[in-house]
């Protein structure tokens, strides 16, 4: 089933605050040209594990994410894989409502990383 093991949560948080607990916060890198460079020109013995971390927890968040928006449309299961609760529905998968909020929340991620990029007021920093 689509939504079994593979949308219980727990599998893919703890990894990754276990990740994060083990290394510090600014080897953390955000953009795929920071990876392609840290790993074309840094000593390799730092860059494949930095990269390969990076790589997992990126990898963690999306699924995260992924389950987080799972819960608008249906079930995810939260105290067991097998789990089957479903919480209020705002939508349904592919409907108009879900493509207006997807285009909605996607222009302003953009906005958001557009400010942030331009005027620099809106950077995070560790």
């Amino acid at each position: 089933k689509h939504r079994g093991f593979s949308h219980w949560f727990p599998v893919y948080l703890f990894p990754a605050i276990l990740l994060s607990a083990l290394f510090p916060a600014y080897q953390l890198v955000y953009s795929l040209k920071d990876s392609m460079v840290l790993l074309l020109f840094a000593d390799p013995i730092y860059a494949f594990p930095v990269f390969l971390r990076n790589l997992i927890v990126w990898f963690l968040i999306g699924a995260l994410m992924h389950i987080l928006e799972d819960t608008f449309t249906g079930y995810i299961p939260v105290t067991s894989p097998k789990d089957k609760r479903s919480w209020y529905r705002p939508f349904y998968t592919g409907s108009p409502k879900e493509n207006l909020c997807v285009i909605l929340y996607t222009l302003s991620i953009l906005t958001i990383m557009s400010l942030s990029y331009v005027s620099g007021i809106l950077s995070i920093h560790f």
